[in-house]
């Protein structure tokens, strides 16, 4: 699973499509409180998959795996 969920807390766009980003930009100028609340969950998101307690967490199954071998 990816960082990054569309219309949740991203809004993926193809490189290639040089007029969808500058709509996604546009529309995000124009719908603050949408454009916030993406921001927050964002936030949350990159916490929950990269914080402490994520690395912490990710430390402990490496160390229990190896033990286990």
């Amino acid at each position: 699973t990816g960082l990054a969920r569309d219309a949740e807390n991203a809004i993926t766009v193809q490189p290639q499509e040089p007029e969808r980003v500058g709509a996604a930009i546009a529309e995000r100028r124009e719908e603050r409180e949408r454009a916030a609340a993406m921001g927050a969950a964002a936030r949350t998101r990159a916490h929950e998959s990269f914080g402490v307690d994520a690395m912490v967490e990710g430390f402990q199954r490496i160390y229990e795996e190896v033990e286990t071998r």
